[in-house]
């Protein structure tokens, strides 16, 4: 009731109570858009959390479906490759698996409308093979034909500059690889800068020398002298994490003092120069010749490798062609580090959408022509 003011039956509401009713309608409207408010924020956040759940729930699915039709890719990768085995004893650029334009033909009826599929094939043994640096199953020593190669791939790869400190900075990488291979040698180092477990177990973070194989491309870069930055680099147009590979392990037998046979392992080293790119085929050149003879020489071996017309390849890449083709003649290329055979390769297959994409990289070692091989590497991305 409002101050000094008599409220009258039958009479209207005075100035004070209609300002006290309108004061109540205010409030009750201010409560009714709150709350409205707060619904339709629930309701937003509900409807967002509902999309996104809906969005990663597809997203799932379609990288799951990518997934699958890279692993098919990988199979057919596998497919060509165990042809080829039961085929031929060589294994070159020439061949089905490694032509760009025959493995098109073969995935253009691969049904997937909505996407593209890539497929891709690598022989692992045209590459610098890093364990095979180090002479096993005795794993203590330097094998001198691929010191001697890898000493050619990294004046090539990694070229010294101007400094004084980098004039023997591949001698000392060259160790320092050799220590983080070897094994029953004390723990000796290998020249002067050369290191073992110690050095490693100084930084921060220690950790140890492998004393053994490498296990992934990777772990080169935990090695003392080797930075991501000088594996990744481009010289001549390749990168030299793309002209190194971990595989090529062999099984040989070794009498023990009574005559009982043991199978160890070893790494031959040999690349096949039927697949090798460019500086790996330079590296393979002697050192008795100039750097411009070796460089004419190699590249006359990859263009003669490649040369193709409209109806295919020209020339046969048969018996030890590289020590005849035009230009190659006299190269005086280390014969005792060829091959012209491999079975190892990696399969690189990528299914795609505009929304996303899956990659599954597997290394395939062909293990006979019956069809057996075996899978010792697989990565999806």
């Amino acid at each position: 009731m409002c101050p000094g003011k008599n409220r009258v039956r039958g009479m209207g509401m005075t100035d004070c109570e209609k300002t006290g009713m309108n004061n109540q309608k205010g409030v009750a409207l201010l409560m009714t858009i709150t709350v409205l408010f707060v619904i339709f924020a629930l309701v937003s956040e509900v409807n967002r959390n509902v999309r996104a759940s809906v969005e990663k729930t597809h997203m799932s699915m379609e990288r799951a479906r990518l997934s699958e039709l890279a692993t098919s890719g990988i199979n057919i990768g596998i497919a060509l490759l165990m042809e080829d085995k039961r085929t031929t004893d060589v294994d070159t650029i020439q061949e089905n698996w490694a032509d760009p334009v025959k493995i098109d033909e073969l995935l253009a009826d691969f049904p997937f409308s909505d996407g593209t599929v890539k497929l891709a094939i690598v022989d692992e043994l045209g590459k610098i093979q890093m364990n095979a640096l180090v002479a096993y199953p005795e794993g203590k020593e330097f094998n001198p034909a691929q010191k001697l190669l890898w000493e050619s791939f990294l004046k090539m790869l990694n070229p010294p500059d101007e400094s004084i400190d980098s004039l023997g900075e591949n001698g000392d990488i060259i160790n320092c690889i050799k220590d983080w291979l070897d094994s029953g040698d004390d723990d000796a180092s290998t020249g002067i800068n050369g290191v073992e477990s110690e050095y490693y177990e100084a930084l921060n973070p220690p950790y140890k020398a492998a004393n053994g194989p490498f296990r992934a491309l990777d772990e080169l870069v935990l090695v003392k002298g080797i930075t991501r930055a000088m594996v990744d680099r481009v010289e001549m147009g390749y990168r030299l994490s793309d002209l190194m590979t971990v595989y090529g392990m062999a099984q040989t037998e070794k009498k023990s003092d009574d005559t009982e046979k043991k199978t160890l392992f070893t790494y031959p080293g040999k690349v096949n120069i039927n697949t090798a790119d460019l500086p790996v085929i330079m590296a393979l050149m002697p050192d008795s010749k100039s750097d411009l003879e070796n460089s004419i020489a190699a590249q006359a071996i990859y263009d003669f490798r490649g040369e193709r017309t409209e109806d295919g390849f020209v020339n046969a890449l048969s018996g030890q062609w590289y020590l005849n083709c035009p230009g190659c003649e006299d190269s005086g290329i280390r014969k005792d580090l060829i091959t012209t055979t491999s079975d190892v390769f990696s399969i690189i297959c990528t299914a795609a959408t505009t929304e996303t994409q899956r990659t599954i990289t597997a290394v395939v070692r062909r293990d006979d022509k019956k069809g057996k091989y075996t899978v010792l590497s697989w990565k999806a991305e």
